[in-house]
């Protein structure tokens, strides 16, 4: 078997000047000899290769480590049937559809079930050091991620065998944080790569985005958005599973008055926007409410092909918000199944949902207890506005 996202994800990371194809693989911390590859830099290291032969010759590598211990095997990306005929053209072939560019930790705001590792807003609520990334590796990096751009404009085609035919992979550049839309370096990022990327095949920029930024900088993220629109695809992923009061309580630092009044500006802006929910203990019960939030103020049409909005779904599996932890009594499902149902959501949506209530029911521990104390001492309103909370 082969999962495809050895061949078409490729993960950047700033901070840890690091690279890896999979958020479940080892990384690989890039040194001077990478460098020297120019645009093969990003696929054609020796350990990637290496990785590759051996998925080809049917056996999993060691990098692809939560999948070699037994913990993802069944989720493998086979969405490519072609994928599975073990093609020896795989070698050859640049599939390449997903790049992330992992900017970095400057965040706003800092989320109950996230931390320091990715908020520096976590970071100066704990006293941690804020360190700025280095922004001279960082022009090395775009450097030759602009050489691989052009690769992939002149790229071969590659052939479907699923559909027999040939096509050419698109693209899609996805810009993580922290926070994106908060830090310099990420327009001086896109200033450099944009017009190289405009001429691949289908070009997509997608944002992950609390939309809790203030008038300034959300204006300059519209600005490039609007003259490069008609060149580029624009996506949207808002991280939001809670309305108003309980949004700011699970977001500590998000302005819900502001999140509204951007959410309404982006609606005309750009192509599509995925609420990306990550379900938790908190929000579980009321997921039937943000169903019905989303489908009464997002006035672009749910689940066309252009200019729509979806939902996308993860959960916290692990510490004391983890969805395990959710008492199965004290969350409506079969409403929120009607709900579901009753506005044709996607049925990965419903099926996302029906895994959360399997899984539901673990008896609260220290682990729990004492993650939970700390959060209501971080903010007492969580036992007023989530009353299933029990310690």
């Amino acid at each position: 078997m082969i999962c495809s996202k050895l061949w078409t994800d490729t993960n950047i990371n700033l901070k840890a000047r690091q690279i890896k194809h999979c958020c479940k693989q080892t990384p690989h911390e890039l040194n001077h000899q990478d460098f020297a590859l120019g645009g093969d830099m990003f696929e054609g290291y020796k350990r990637n290769k290496q990785n590759k032969l051996t998925m080809l010759s049917g056996n999993l590598p060691e990098d692809c480590s939560a999948c070699y211990d037994g913990m993802f095997r069944n989720a493998w990306n086979l969405w490519q049937s072609d994928f599975q005929k073990n093609n020896p053209n795989l070698l050859h072939e640049d599939r390449t559809d997903f790049i992330e560019i992992d900017l970095g930790d400057q965040c706003d705001i800092a989320c109950t079930y996230c931390g320091s590792w990715n908020s520096t807003a976590w970071k100066k609520e704990k006293g941690i050091k804020i360190v700025p990334n280095d922004s001279a590796w960082t022009d090395k990096v775009i450097d030759n991620l602009i050489l691989r751009l052009n690769q992939i404009r002149d790229r071969n085609e590659v052939t479907h065998y699923a559909r027999d035919e040939e096509y050419d992979p698109h693209v899609e550049i996805a810009m993580l944080g922290g926070e994106p839309t908060l830090m310099p370096q990420t327009y001086r990022i896109l200033d450099r790569i944009l017009p190289h990327l405009k001429e691949c095949e289908r070009p997509v920029v997608s944002f992950s985005t609390n939309l809790n930024t203030g008038d300034k900088l959300m204006k300059r993220f519209l600005n490039t958005v609007e003259r490069t629109h008609n060149n580029i695809e624009w996506r949207l992923g808002v991280s939001l599973e809670n309305t108003g009061t309980r949004a700011e309580i699970v977001r500590t630092g998000l302005r819900w008055e502001q999140f509204l009044k951007n959410l309404d500006i982006v609606q005309d802006v750009v192509d599509r926007i995925y609420f990306c929910n990550t379900h938790n203990y908190l929000s579980m019960p009321y997921f039937a409410d943000f169903v019905n939030w989303c489908f009464d103020v997002m006035r672009m049409p749910y689940g066309t092909e252009r200019s729509t909005w979806k939902f996308t779904n993860n959960a916290v599996t692990s510490g004391a918000l983890s969805v395990d932890y959710i008492d199965p009594d004290t969350v409506p499902w079969d409403t929120i199944y009607k709900t579901l149902q009753e506005y044709k959501v996607d049925k990965e949506v419903e099926e996302h949902i029906r895994n959360i209530h399997k899984r539901s029911g673990r008896a609260p521990d220290t682990i729990f207890r004492t993650g939970v104390q700390q959060l209501i001492k971080r903010d007492p309103r969580i036992t007023e506005y989530f009353p299933h909370v029990k310690i």
